[in-house]
């Protein structure tokens, strides 16, 4: 296509090529505004990936303190049950070392009890034996008597 001088151009080809012309700075102005809008497009994916990615992380860190609140400290329950069995071992021991000694004080009464009750059964044994001794020597005597009158 050669081109064309405007002196060479009719009223129609001219109204023709302003109005291509119009048409075609739309078409670029179209253009300008659909580039724009898809680098917008393009920013706002990428602030939303961001956001998601955000709400995801506060979600997780949610997730772990709701997991630490709501597990049992048994740590804590331990230590406090060993301080309570502590402590009732302390009090048993310290309420055991009266009862001790008085038991121990009991268990040497009683062995002098024993002893002397020991000593007093042999005392009275000694006598009956003896007295029985006694006896036979005396029955004896009578039997013999008897048998000689």
């Amino acid at each position: 296509m050669v081109p064309l001088k405007s002196s060479q151009l009719t009223p129609d080809m001219n109204k023709s090529l302003e109005l291509q012309l119009k048409d075609f700075a739309a078409l670029e102005a179209i253009k300008v505004q659909v580039n724009n809008v898809e680098r917008d497009n393009l920013e706002l994916k990428a602030a939303v990936v961001g956001l998601d990615r955000k709400i995801e992380q506060n979600f997780n860190i949610l997730a772990e303190k709701l997991e630490k609140r709501y597990q049992s400290p048994w740590g804590v329950i331990y230590t406090g049950l060993g301080l309570v069995l502590s402590f009732c071992i302390a009090i048993g021991g310290l309420a055991y070392i009266p009862i001790k000694a008085d038991i121990s004080r009991v268990e040497t009464h009683q062995r002098q009890v024993d002893s002397s009750s020991m000593e007093r059964d042999r005392r009275l044994l000694d006598m009956i034996i003896t007295d029985r001794d006694k006896l036979n020597l005396l029955t004896g005597k009578f039997e013999n008597k008897e048998k000689g009158n």
